[in-house]
């Protein structure tokens, strides 16, 4: 499985234009998205637009290919968890990457041993669709192109 990484990005503007609204943390495949070679570790290091600074995170390559933040490898997280309890006691994490892979880690707390509600199963299954859904999309996007 690919490292992943959670840095800070430039956060363009929705409407369009070249201008910045602020950053935003995503997770990353840390990966050449070119070769597949590990990224360099991050750094922060400002960024400075119309006259506006930014903290974001650069990095270099050991490949020498160049990754501007609109090439990387971003992952989709989603969390199922016991109502109330916070992501970190999740019970299953699901995550689609770049590749267009469906990721799942179940933590049962137990040696595979995990019941789910009926809600919790719908859950489940509602989120599997939609991250087929989205490859899908993403893979026809990739055949137009």
């Amino acid at each position: 499985m690919s490292k992943e990484l959670t840095i800070v990005v430039p956060e363009k503007d929705p409407k369009g234009g070249l201008s910045l609204i602020g950053t935003k943390f995503v997770v990353a495949l840390w990966e050449c998205p070119k070769c597949g070679k590990e990224l360099g570790e991050p750094y922060l290091d400002i960024l400075t637009v119309n006259g506006q600074s930014f903290a974001v995170h650069h990095w270099k390559t050991e490949c020498g290919h160049r990754v501007p933040y609109t090439e990387l490898s971003l992952v989709d997280r989603y969390y199922l968890s016991e109502n109330g309890k916070s992501r970190s006691d999740s019970l299953i994490d699901f995550s689609l990457d770049y590749h267009n892979l469906i990721n799942m880690s179940i933590d049962t707390h137990d040696f595979l041993d995990l019941s789910l509600t009926p809600q919790q199963a719908l859950d489940v299954s509602e989120k599997l669709r939609a991250l087929a859904t989205r490859a899908y999309g993403r893979m026809k996007k990739g055949e137009k192109g």
